[in-house]
């Protein structure tokens, strides 16, 4: 074995020393870079939780607008006569009845807005608003979480006046001498006297 001298001993520390430095530098890089990664996702994070509470503040807004004017229709109803026929000659029924007419109401566009007083947060477009016999439809643009799907932004809320009350509007059944009211697009079938 080779004696070894202190001043090789000292330059080899040296030497460790200053590779070790500057591994700890890049050691130091590297840690910031994973944790800029780590903060990137915890701010898209947010901004996603952002987008949905405004999304839900808005669905709240038309949900409350639409149900306050559904109830200002249905207290201040017209009205009107209606008439039905079944059979021919002689054996001809001619059955009149009264229903509720909302055709008053009718309305679209700014005009519906309006009335309904929708104020969106994030000025959201209002795609439709529309307001026809005793229905009333509103679509808009929400605030979109991701940049990959575009459809998942898109609100439609839609209410009828006869929503859980049954149809107030279609003909009685003359089968049955009773009134068979038929639903509306999507409210559920009730039987009711006119």
């Amino acid at each position: 074995m080779k004696p070894c001298f202190p001043d090789q001993t000292i330059q080899r520390a040296h030497i460790l020393s200053r590779h070790q430095q500057g591994s700890t530098l890049i050691e130091v890089i590297v840690a910031i870079f994973v944790l800029s990664f780590g903060v990137l996702a915890l701010m898209l994070a947010q901004l996603g939780a952002v987008n949905t509470s405004i999304n839900a503040a808005n669905q709240a807004e038309v949900t409350r607008a639409v149900q306050n004017y559904i109830e200002i229709m249905r207290a201040e109803p017209k009205m009107a006569a209606r008439a039905f026929s079944h059979g021919s000659g002689k054996e001809e029924t001619r059955v009149s009845y009264l229903v509720f007419d909302y055709s008053n109401f009718n309305t679209s566009g700014n005009d519906c807005v309006n009335k309904l007083g929708l104020h969106l947060s994030n000025t959201p477009t209002i795609s439709k608003c529309e307001i026809k016999n005793g229905q009333i439809t509103v679509s808009w643009q929400g605030q979109n979480n991701r940049s990959d799907d575009q459809n998942d932004n898109n609100f439609t809320y839609s209410l009828s006046v006869n929503d859980g009350s049954g149809s107030n509007n279609d003909q009685p059944n003359a089968d049955s001498g009773s009134s068979n009211n038929q639903p509306n697009d999507d409210s559920d079938s009730n039987n009711n006297q006119p």
